[in-house]
């Protein structure tokens, strides 16, 4: 329910590496290495990111991937939405599958207000925000 996706988690951390639209260019390898996610599995994942509008991709010579807009323009509920599909966040705090929210759950009511304050988080911060692991501080 609070934790994200492996998907989720290695589209946000790529993207926090990768420069803005007027930036350069970052290989898909180059950033496979940095991060530390699988390459094919990063691969895969940029192709999805780059479907969904997230990132531009450029074939060839100095070719890679960048964001597609301002690192404060792209917020993580996006981004997350986009990899794990709109309910994302709404897994049981139990492990019984997706929360129903129905009567007689003891954790009902917690479990409502931890996923308003996730999906109010992610619809507020922004791959900008994400900067310190650019800078080397996962």
């Amino acid at each position: 329910m609070t934790n994200l996706s492996l998907t989720a988690s290695y589209a946000l951390r790529a993207l926090s590496c990768l420069d803005g639209p007027e930036g350069k260019y970052c290989r898909a390898q180059d950033l496979a290495a940095h991060t530390g996610i699988p390459a094919p599995y990063l691969a895969k994942l940029l192709q999805s990111l780059h479907k969904g509008g997230i990132v531009m991709g450029h074939r060839g010579r100095g070719g890679g991937f960048k964001l597609a807009q301002a690192p404060g323009a792209i917020y993580l509920g996006t981004v997350v939405a986009l990899v794990d599909g709109s309910d994302a966040t709404a897994s049981c705090l139990l492990g019984l599958g997706m929360c129903t929210g129905r009567p007689g759950c003891p954790a009902r009511a917690c479990c409502h207000e931890i996923r308003e304050k996730v999906a109010l988080e992610l619809g507020r911060l922004t791959i900008k925000d994400l900067s310190t692991f650019r800078d080397g501080q996962p």
